[in-house]
This record gives C-alpha cells, structure tokens and sequence, in this order.
C-alpha cells in the first residue's frame, strides 16, 4: 500500500495525544492501540511495529486509495471482529484501512454532523487489529509514524490541524508467546490531596522500567516534570513542591500529573491551595 496520508494541509499546533499498545490479546489474535487525547480526533495514521524476530503479519485486507475519491470509498479492510466493537474507532463510525505490515488509517467521513473521538484524560481504545506471529520468539510492539487530526475551527476557515503525539515505549513479549504480566504495576492517589505545600505520589514497578511522571496545569501546560529516567523494579516515592521547571512557586488551582511507564499511562487531578 502506498505511504499516502488523505488529508490535505493541516496548520501546526500545540495540543498533545499520548498513543501506545495497551494489551496483546493471545486468545484473541490482536493488538490493542489506546489513546489519552487533549483535543477531539477526526482521523488518525500510525503503523504497528512488530520486532522483526515476531514475523508479524496483520489480517488487513492491502487496500491501494490512490485511484479512489476518498469521500467515496467506504469499506473497510478490517474485518467486523467481535472484539472491535467496544473501540473508539467503532463507536464513532471511523473508516479503517491499511495493510499487511501494521499501517493503520482512520477517517470520520460524514459532511453532516462529522463523528469525532472526544478528548478525554483517561485512556480510550482506539483500536484492536487482527494478527498473527511466530510464537516462541522474543519481542516487542510499538507505535511509529504517528499523525493525529483535530477539526479545524473558524478561525483557521475549518481546516483540519495535526495534534502533536507523544509515543510510549514499545509492549514487551515473552519467550514463550506469553506476555510480560505487568498486572502488578501499582500507582498510588497522590497524597495529601488538596496539599500545601508538598504532596506525595507512590508508584511500584513489577519489573525495570522506564518512568515518565510530569505535572500539567489544567489548560494543558507543562509545569515541571519530576521524573523521567529508568525505575528499577519495587516501590518508589515522588515529591512536588509546588514549583515549576525553574523553581518558582506555582499559583493556587487544579494541576494534573501524568504517569508514563511502559504501555502504561495514567492521569490524576490534585488541587494545590495556600
């Protein structure tokens, strides 16, 4: 299939979407890609990438777009899975296509009254892809290529606008087919909570891993990030002062911290007073 994203200019901006494989289903044959998103999505584009010691193939019907109108073309090269119909993506009537090698493309096509993924700052299931690898092989998924899209708005005359995308690392598999059980990861409600003038924040990691925990004001600036290294495995402990990334104290309100690790991520409210 051609490298051809369907979209046609999009204006850059400053909203983020965090995509990464959440699960590998091995009774079901699939890979789960979820989303924590800031901004409403109307399509998306990323590709799956198997290690190449997997020989991953994913069951997607190759569909080549570049002879088609776009606003006309309306199967799907996924098949109607059982497991797919709890996903955003379905929910939200989007358009899928792609191909063997993991590429994923996905339009709300509707002139009137356009379906949207709504930006929530919990993780949402995107999508759940059919495939098929060589079981008894060490590996890992990952996400790569990513593009987002966001309506536009009538001060840009409605064009659609890329989100910028962070990708999480990539889902470990284990020698045996099976996965890395990552079930016993724990992350604690921060405490106290409403806090002056520290609070604290406890996570425990199964295994070593790397760790990304970052505060966010409630429009969505960074403030300061407060770890962002490889955790070994046990319990671990977080401060924050109430301070931004050059130390100045930050204004009373509601902050949100962002934990990262692995194909997890997790995002929590706490309210700094004085």
């Amino acid at each position: 299939m051609k490298n051809i994203f369907l979209f046609i200019v999009f204006a850059k901006i400053y909203a983020n979407v965090d995509v990464y494989v959440s699960n590998v289903s091995y009774e079901n044959s699939y890979v789960e890609v979820s989303i924590v998103t800031d901004e409403p999505i109307v399509g998306f584009q990323f590709k799956i990438m198997p290690s190449d010691d997997l020989n991953a193939q994913f069951s997607v019907e190759n569909i080549d777009l570049s002879s088609y109108d776009i606003s006309e073309y309306q199967i799907t090269g996924y098949s109607a899975e059982g497991y797919m119909g709890e996903t955003a993506s379905s929910m939200n009537n989007f358009s899928l296509f792609g191909d063997h090698e993991g590429t994923v493309i996905g339009f709300a096509f509707s002139d009137q009254n356009p379906s949207y993924i709504s930006p929530s700052i919990n993780p949402q299931v995107l999508i759940r892809v059919p495939w098929s690898y060589e079981i008894g092989q060490i590996g890992s998924v990952s996400i790569g290529d990513a593009k987002f899209i966001k309506p536009g708005v009538e001060s840009n005359g409605f064009t659609p606008q890329y989100i910028q995308t962070t990708v999480t690392e990539s889902y470990p598999l284990s020698i045996d087919g099976d996965f890395f059980d990552i079930s016993s990861f724990e992350l604690k409600k921060a405490y106290p909570n409403p806090f002056n003038p520290v609070t604290q924040i406890d996570y425990y990691l199964p295994v070593d891993m790397n760790v990304e925990l970052t505060v966010y004001a409630i429009d969505g600036r960074h403030v300061k990030t407060l770890v962002n290294s490889i955790n070994a495995r046990g319990n671990h402990s977080v401060s924050w002062d109430g301070t931004d990334l050059i130390g100045n104290s930050v204004s009373t309100g509601v902050y949100i911290y962002q934990f990262i690790s692995g194909n997890k991520i997790y995002s929590e409210k706490i309210t700094l007073v004085k």
